[in-house]
């Protein structure tokens, strides 16, 4: 059950974080004040907040249609989907783990 709670709660903070960047983004903008670079909003993205870029992409209905950055964060809810079930799906985390071993010999 600690286990859960010590990988769970990185991912659950992080995704809450991104969720509120969306919203505090779309707040500035439209009060017409200083925004949250598109590059952080994607650097959040990138180290695991994908879930709560999408919910904050959707529920705040910001930065969906802008491109090149829908494109990117899609690409990256993608990459990490792939990992999330290379990382559960027990024959494949084998076959992933047989391959860095590989690399490192």
């Amino acid at each position: 059950m600690e286990i859960i709670l010590v990988c769970t709660a990185p991912v659950v903070l992080i995704n809450a974080l991104a969720f509120a960047l969306w919203g505090v983004d779309k707040r500035r903008a439209r009060l017409g004040q200083w925004r949250v670079p598109e590059a952080n909003l994607l650097a959040i993205a990138f180290l695991g907040g994908t879930i709560g870029a999408k919910l904050g992409q959707r529920v705040f209905r910001h930065k969906t249609r802008k491109q090149p950055f829908a494109g990117v964060l899609n690409m990256m809810c993608l990459l990490h989907a792939g990992g999330a079930v290379t990382l559960v799906v027990p024959a494949s985390r084998l076959g992933v783990l047989t391959e860095l071993r590989g690399l490192c010999s």
